[in-house]
């Protein structure tokens, strides 16, 4: 059903009926010819990364109070996760934000070990930030990812 809607909004973009922008970002501006191979493609998380459990520190300003001139939020969260299979990165949605800073920590030995030293990659075809490993994480680490973002609200 997903796959005709999509079909169905680009057929109407082909023919000057839908503005580019409704489109997901990923599909902006590649042209009808290369739709139906960027909607092969398999932009799903990896299985093997689960979230278990979402800290979320959160400010909101909104436009007109308390002297703000737009309406902006920045926050931090936490997420611990449940790893099924070793892997080299960890993959999560980003759309909208801006990201000051991550870490991706494992509790070794009663300790906090960077795994990235605050590094992190965007995919913006994606959607996402991908935040590789300096070693592979396995399934019985320990590991938390804590995101510092921000941005405007639309």
């Amino acid at each position: 059903r997903i796959l005709l809607l999509l079909l169905a909004s680009f057929g109407s973009l082909a023919y000057g009926l839908v503005d580019e922008s409704d489109l997901p970002v990923y599909l902006q501006g590649i042209g009808w010819k290369n739709v139906e191979a960027e909607l092969r493609k398999d932009l799903r998380l990896s299985p093997y990364v689960r979230p278990l459990h979402y800290e979320l520190r959160f400010n909101v300003s909104v436009a007109g109070y308390g002297g703000a001139k737009l309406s902006t939020y920045d926050g931090t969260v936490f997420i611990s996760f449940n790893i099924t299979e070793s892997v080299k990165e960890i993959e999560i949605h980003s759309l909208g934000l801006t990201i000051s800073d991550v870490n991706l920590n494992v509790i070794e030995s009663n300790e906090k070990n960077s795994l990235n030293d605050g590094k992190f990659h965007v995919r913006g075809e994606r959607e996402s930030i991908a935040i590789p490993s300096k070693r592979p994480i396995l399934p019985e680490d320990d590991v938390t990812l804590m995101i510092a973002f921000n941005g405007t609200a639309r």
